[in-house]
């Protein structure tokens, strides 16, 4: 493989990490899939570049470390938003009460999976 062809594996790789930025960034968490692939295709295709012509990889390597640490924010704010969604609706189905005892009691106010038909 020849210079030129590093050269445009390298500068191939930047911009997909760039686009894999912006994603994130924006939510477009669905382009994600089609920009792994791709990653996976060019990181294959760095295989064959000898250690001693890898020195543009650096740079490379600090921009995939940066969007790691947005995915894993972006699954954090995922799991956030899901762990609150999920404590919404036991707050809207049900009530928790104390006795005097101090024994937790709820009381469910509403059926869950139930439909209700009006005419």
């Amino acid at each position: 493989m020849d210079k030129q062809d590093h050269t445009s594996i390298f500068e191939a790789l930047d911009m997909l990490l760039q686009r894999e930025k912006r994603a994130l960034l924006e939510g477009a968490f669905e382009d994600l899939i089609e920009i792994g692939t791709e990653k996976t295709r060019l990181l294959e295709a760095l295989e064959a570049i000898s250690p001693a012509e890898r020195a543009p990889l650096k740079a490379l390597h600090e921009a995939a470390g940066r969007n790691q640490t947005l995915l894993e924010s972006a699954l954090a704010g995922i799991r956030d938003v899901a762990a609150r969604m999920t404590l919404l609706r036991q707050v809207r189905d049900s009530l928790q009460t104390y006795d005097a005892h101090g024994q937790k009691n709820e009381v469910y106010l509403a059926t869950p999976g139930k439909l209700e038909k009006r005419a």
